[in-house]
């Protein structure tokens, strides 16, 4: 009874990674499950990206940010993209004054984030020019999520069963 309960627990706190609130999620020890592979679709076209859910039932996939590559977790609930300090210090997008003005609640408590507009993001045949985006405080978001501030300017975000298909 204990772990069915500590899984709900845990599935609620994923659940609400933004909205438009960052928690502090974070993968349990150093093991993540792989990224969610794109899909051959017979029926794809370039600008239509089909990803498989990973083991846990999220689905993950490797974006290009700024031309970089960085692992994301496509997430409805987060209202833009919330990419961790620690990769968006990789993608070089802390050069200059990078100012956290944002406060967001979250799990752990309160939070800052740095509000940025990424010039290309890439998923697949997917390319989105100035999207917006935030960045966490250094240790405070486990994934970077690819949130609303992408999704919402595609024609078309749909899951079955196991598949989630994006389409420009």
């Amino acid at each position: 009874m204990l772990k069915i309960v500590g899984g709900f627990a845990g599935a609620v706190v994923l659940a609400a990674l933004m909205v438009p609130v960052l928690t502090g999620y974070r993968a349990v020890g150093k093991e993540t499950p792989p990224a969610a592979t794109l899909a051959a679709d017979p029926k794809a076209t370039a600008d239509t990206v089909r990803l498989l859910a990973d083991n846990r039932g999220h689905f993950r996939a490797d974006v290009e940010i700024e031309s970089r590559r960085v692992e994301m977790m496509v997430d409805t609930g987060a209202s833009m993209i919330a990419l961790r300090y620690e990769d968006a210090e990789q993608l070089g997008l802390l050069r200059g004054r990078v100012a956290f003005t944002g406060r967001v609640s979250t799990a752990n408590g309160v939070a800052f984030v740095a509000p940025v507009r990424l010039s290309r993001v890439k998923i697949g045949g997917i390319i989105l020019y100035d999207v917006e985006a935030v960045i966490a405080e250094r240790g405070k978001l486990g994934a970077n999520l690819l949130g609303m501030s992408f999704l919402k300017r595609l024609s078309k975000v749909e899951v079955s069963r196991n598949a989630l298909l994006l389409a420009k």
